[in-house]
């Protein structure tokens, strides 16, 4: 399910929403009931001794009382959604809220004290001698009217708090949606970049051997147009498995061995359980290219490039290398006018975070290894 989904769906209290909201919703004010029936039973039947109040009388009070709440729980709700607080009128709401919490309680205290005398006088025991109804309103109404506020406010507070946190939520959800659709469109922006980038240089040394070495030329065209065709059926895919990766490269390599003949080698020492994990597609073959260039183009002899892969606990370690000249001390791989390098780093920004790692070495000026640390993630694995 995505952000999106995610926004869509997230209703009701603490994403609960349907019949989940309603049986969360009886519940609760049930529990209230059974907790209060049960102090009515033991207030009743511990304290007054001229009184025995039965379990069915006291749940008949409890769930009387609470129900009641939840009922007019529904009341304010409407009213919550209604009534905001911000700088500018919340001393106005809060006195609003005053007003309604007197009426409400009044009201409550009310129905209950009707319905508390009712059930006595329809049970066997009946009220105290001289009990009636109004002098039972009056004793509810002065040693209930204050819990009956609390409650109240109580019942409104927790509607604002959820209803704010749900703001929250959806907030943001909506921020990480735009910024997983920024990361994507990037991401295709950068991978974008690739193609031509990559397909420019090939073509450059297909035109190099066009004229000395035609066959080779025609080779080298047959692996480009099988490169070009994995590039393109991969598009959409940000991510594949290493081993598809190597391959990737592999078409490549040959494509330059072709141009470079027994001038480039090749080592490769990629761990078995490696092979399985994802790795950023196209991630590769920028950094073999730059190895390349920089470490066989400008050597009379023969130039070795080696990519090599392990596992280091929850990481995945790829190291591209090669035996040219390297880099002078000081210098910055990325000041160059390419876009291979700038453009995996970016890529490997999008996809991880701060859990992806490249880095540079250069022994003495004697080569140039770049190495990249990602998490260790197999395809089956969630993201």
């Amino acid at each position: 399910m995505d952000d999106t989904t995610k926004i869509k769906n997230d209703t009701g209290l603490f994403g609960v929403s349907g019949w989940r909201l309603v049986v969360l919703f009886v519940a609760v004010w049930t529990l209230l009931a059974l907790i209060q029936s049960a102090r009515w039973y033991h207030w009743y039947n511990m304290w007054q001794e001229e009184t025995v109040v039965p379990w069915c009388q006291a749940l008949a009070w409890g769930f009387g009382e609470w129900y009641l709440w939840g009922l007019f729980s529904l009341v304010i709700v409407y009213l919550t959604r209604r009534i905001t607080f911000d700088r500018s009128n919340w001393l106005r709401s809060l006195a609003l809220h005053g007003v309604l919490a007197v009426i409400f309680s009044v009201a409550h205290i009310f129905l209950y004290t009707l319905g508390h005398h009712v059930s006595r006088s329809l049970s066997a025991e009946t009220e105290p001698p001289g009990t009636t109804f109004a002098k039972l309103l009056e004793t509810f109404m002065t040693s209930r009217i204050l819990d009956a506020v609390l409650i109240y406010f109580l019942i409104a507070f927790v509607l604002y708090a959820l209803t704010y946190y749900r703001r929250l939520r959806l907030e943001e959800l909506r921020r990480a949606d735009l910024q997983t659709r920024l990361a994507r469109a990037q991401l295709e922006s950068l991978k974008g970049q690739l193609h031509p980038h990559f397909l420019f240089n090939s073509l450059n040394a297909v035109t190099a051997l066009i004229h000395s070495d035609p066959e080779a030329a025609d080779r080298m065209v047959t692996r480009l147009s099988e490169l070009l065709r994995v590039a393109i059926d991969s598009a959409e895919v940000p991510e594949v498995t290493l081993r598809e990766e190597i391959e990737f490269v592999r078409t490549y390599l040959d494509i330059q061995k072709t141009r470079f003949g027994d001038r480039l080698r090749v080592q490769l020492d990629i761990a078995e359980e490696c092979l399985d994990a994802m790795v950023p597609n196209l991630m590769l073959q920028p950094l073999v290219e730059n190895a390349v260039i920089h470490g066989v183009t400008p050597r009379s002899g023969s130039g070795t490039v080696s990519i090599d892969a392990c596992r280091r606990e929850n990481t995945l370690a790829v190291r591209v290398s090669d035996d040219g000249p390297g880099v002078p001390a000081g210098h910055d791989p990325y000041s160059g006018n390419g876009v291979g390098l700038k453009n995996t780093n970016e890529r490997l920004r999008q996809l991880y975070g701060e859990s992806a790692q490249l880095k540079f070495d250069s022994n003495d000026g004697v080569g140039l290894a770049v190495t990249i640390g990602i998490p260790y993630r197999l395809e089956t694995q969630e993201t």
